[in-house]
């Protein structure tokens, strides 16, 4: 038996990768504008919901395979898992930008600029280089330029059709301003 789960970005206490990088890269300058052009929406989801989302489903294999019989069998059992939301990535930098400063963050400031997604491909670079041949930590990767060049919405339909499933954070700003306070009182940030 089994249900596969396919997570947005995921965000949340702890998290180091993946959403959390720009948070951090933003706190500490090292994105100091938009990248991109800022107008694509994209899927996020909190941890606490992944987690809950696959309990729930985890639960109830046979009703999930009743009540979606009419779908081929290689789908029945897959389900995105994302909050109900669709902020551009703009929104939520400059949201990132605005959590920090109610927490007393007077030095963070995002340019209201967008940089171009082509001018980070030299760093990129370097990045990658040093990463491989001195073992220095990535600060930036392609998957992220990728992330924030596209629209990447998905769909939670399928999962919220099963009744009783409710998600911890619908909404993304909510719970990011919450893993920005969880990171100042872990003093991370």
């Amino acid at each position: 038996k089994i249900i596969v789960i396919r997570p947005a970005a995921v965000y949340g206490e702890r998290s180091v990768y993946g959403a959390a990088l720009p948070i951090f890269q933003i706190a500490r300058g090292q994105i100091p504008f938009i990248i991109g052009p800022g107008n694509f929406a994209e899927s996020f989801v909190h941890v606490d919901d992944v987690v809950g989302a696959a309990y729930f489903l985890a639960e109830r294999y046979e009703e999930i395979g009743k009540i979606f019989a009419h779908k081929p069998p290689e789908s029945r059992y897959i389900f995105n898992v994302n909050d109900d939301n669709a902020y551009t990535i703009e929104e939520m930098f400059l949201h990132v930008e605005r959590c920090l400063r109610e927490l007393g963050r007077d030095d963070v400031r995002l340019l209201h600029i967008h940089y171009p997604l082509w001018g980070l491909k030299p760093l990129i670079w370097w990045n990658q280089f040093c990463n491989r041949f001195f073992g220095m930590k990535l600060l930036i990767e392609q998957d992220l330029i990728n992330y924030l060049g596209s629209p990447f919405l998905m769909s939670n339909a399928k999962l919220t059709a099963l009744m009783g499933y409710e998600l911890k954070w619908p909404d993304v700003k909510e719970g990011i301003r919450e893993t920005i306070a969880y990171y100042h009182r872990s003093e991370v940030l």
